[in-house]
């Protein structure tokens, strides 16, 4: 038995015309997808202009004034669940779900960041490729590509080992698979 779901039954759950943007109902539905814009807002940073080492310590420097927190690594940290949050579920959702790769290259996308620096909205391109493989050490390659940079930028800023942006990772990767198997469009089993 195959656990592959058509691309049409997923475009049935909701009349968006982009198949990301279909999934957003069951337990996504209080959440909002990425937009998908050829031309970001203005003020919007690409993901190069966001991870290069200056602007991300004027971003978590912006942050950590929303908290009594002092150490960068832990604002560092608290920070990266917004943002893995922007990343991961949409990431898995389309990856799982509609067996596409979402554009997550540095120069792909774009982050809106509300006034404290907060990664509010992800803006992408269009909503994804079709998978290359759907081998489990390939299908999420970009994913995976994409975190390993941002943390290793965030690592080297902050002074926190890479293992606690990973552990972050993790949880995030663990709570949004739990959705997904409530989701309509998942296959049962």
């Amino acid at each position: 038995m195959t656990s592959r779901i058509p691309v049409q039954q997923v475009n049935a759950f909701a009349g968006s015309g982009s198949p990301l943007a279909s999934l957003y109902v069951g337990p996504l539905a209080d959440n909002a997808p990425p937009w998908l814009c050829s031309t970001p807002p203005e003020h919007a940073l690409s993901g190069t202009q966001l991870f290069s080492p200056e602007r991300l310590e004027q971003v978590l420097a912006r942050f950590a004034t929303c908290f009594s927190v002092d150490d960068r690594r832990a604002v560092a940290s608290m920070w990266t669940k917004w943002y893995f949050h922007l990343v991961l579920q949409p990431s898995l959702a389309a990856n799982i779900l509609l067996e596409r790769e979402l554009p997550l290259g540095l120069d792909e996308m774009h982050v809106v960041l509300d006034a404290h620096g907060r990664p509010e909205r992800l803006c992408l391109r269009h909503d994804g490729l079709p998978l290359a493989s759907l081998k489990t050490e390939h299908r999420f390659e970009g994913m995976l590509t994409h975190l390993s940079t941002v943390i290793d930028v965030l690592a080297q800023l902050s002074g926190a080992a890479p293992r606690v942006f990973w552990s972050n990772v993790g949880s995030g990767i663990d709570y949004y698979l739990g959705q997904l198997e409530s989701h309509p469009a998942m296959w049962p089993g």
